[in-house]
């Protein structure tokens, strides 16, 4: 089976003292489920997502279910609320209990860790496949390499030249096909462009009748679709509330809550503008991208070829899942100034930045870079690494300190 990033976070867990609960959230068909059951062999396994098993649950005491359940994986727990008290009491009281807790419903999760478990469990985000994940013994990508070396030291290695048109040729179908089909698990074993499509819609109806169910009571499901899809329309941009709430048919309060439940049940990435109290002043809107491009062409009918904005989307996800899962401390962020300078993604980690540029094309030129040229004034952070990404083979140094440089090198395996 493939390997997962997150699969050595739940190995160091599993030997934790301090923390014997662990809760994995992510949308619905991530792989939650699969990875908890590999790596966690030991541990019985309970599907809460069965109606029938919720009454055996809120009827039973602490004391019996730590006897009865010393060691559990808790699917779905989020809709048996009375669950958490019970995984407390046993974490509590039993030192030898563990407890591995599996859900989609991000806000009510937290919600009931805050209440009940604060202090003992740990909390991580599993997303669809990052495009290393794809590849053989999933490794780690380049940028992720060059965060942590940058964050200890300040400096950068560029991957070797001679290399790339070597490794753009080895994984670069695979590349194609992650842009274009997403990074959903159940893709691999569905070979047919067709059968996919008819996947992705059958996973966005089911979303809107478990998963929203999950975190909103809604009764007129077909305001939300629309709004949805109006985001899906708007991946890669800036998202005006009042625009989407006229487009919508809907009031901006309303637009706000569905923009926050597709965010909350890992569907979108709301990207917050990176703010400087010195500096000049930046527009406040986030940007939206969806987190999977194929649940994007889905819901937005946009399947021929994929847009510049389509492209940013994909860049802006594996983003997140790298930020996630490998390096936790960095913030992503985008920046746009009133007087009209804007940068894609600004990744922040106390005086230290990367930014980047997504430029969907094979090639790339010295006025891709302008943005970039003249960000530590912008921002206030004296130390910022710069890069292009686009979808060519070539790694240039686009002006002094800025590198155009391939988004499968970017993304692909670190040497």
């Amino acid at each position: 089976m493939l390997k997962r990033w997150l699969e050595n976070s739940i190995e160091k867990w599993k030997s934790q003292e301090s923390m014997r609960g662990m809760i994995i959230t992510g949308a619905r068909q991530v792989g939650k489920t699969t990875l908890a059951g590999h790596v966690c062999k030991g541990m019985e396994y309970v599907n809460l997502d069965d109606p029938l098993s919720h009454s055996e649950f809120e009827k039973m005491g602490g004391k019996e279910f730590a006897g009865s359940y010393p060691k559990a994986i808790l699917d779905e727990v989020q809709k048996v609320p009375a669950l958490f008290h019970l995984v407390k009491y046993g974490i509590d009281t039993r030192r030898q209990n563990r407890y591995m807790l599996l859900g989609s419903a991000q806000i009510l999760l937290l919600k009931k860790v805050r209440e009940s478990l604060a202090g003992r469990v740990v909390v991580k985000e599993l997303y669809p496949l990052a495009f290393c994940e794809r590849l053989s013994n999933s490794p780690i990508p380049w940028i992720a390499t060059a965060l942590n070396r940058f964050k200890k030291d300040l400096k950068l290695s560029i991957p070797e030249r001679k290399n790339i048109r070597e490794t753009v040729g080895e994984f670069g179908r695979e590349w194609k096909k992650h842009i274009n089909w997403g990074g959903m698990p159940a893709q691999l074993e569905i070979k047919q462009g067709k059968e996919w499509r008819e996947w992705l819609k059958n996973y966005v109806a089911t979303y809107l009748q478990r998963d929203l169910r999950d975190l909103a009571r809604i009764n007129d499901l077909a305001p939300f679709r629309k709004c949805e899809q109006m985001i899906a329309l708007r991946t890669g941009n800036i998202l005006n509330f009042s625009e989407l709430a006229r487009d919508t048919g809907i009031s901006v309060q309303t637009a706000k809550n569905y923009s926050s439940y597709l965010e909350l049940s890992f569907q979108t990435i709301l990207l917050e503008p990176y703010f400087t109290s010195t500096g000049k002043r930046l527009i406040k809107s986030p940007k939206a991208y969806m987190i999977d491009i194929g649940i994007q062409k889905v819901l937005s009918g946009q399947w021929d070829g994929i847009t510049g904005q389509q492209y940013e989307s994909v860049i802006a996800s594996e983003l997140k899942k790298i930020i996630s899962t490998l390096q936790s401390d960095w913030n992503i962020y985008h920046v746009r100034t009133f007087d009209g300078l804007e940068v894609d993604f600004l990744l922040v980690n106390g005086n230290k930045a990367i930014a980047i540029e997504v430029k969907n094309s094979d090639r790339v030129h010295q006025q891709d870079a302008r943005h970039l040229k003249h960000l530590e004034s912008v921002t206030g952070i004296p130390h910022i690494l710069k890069f292009v990404i686009y979808e060519g083979n070539e790694i240039l140094e686009l002006q002094k300190g800025i590198w155009g440089i391939p988004a499968i090198i970017f993304f692909g395996p670190g040497k």
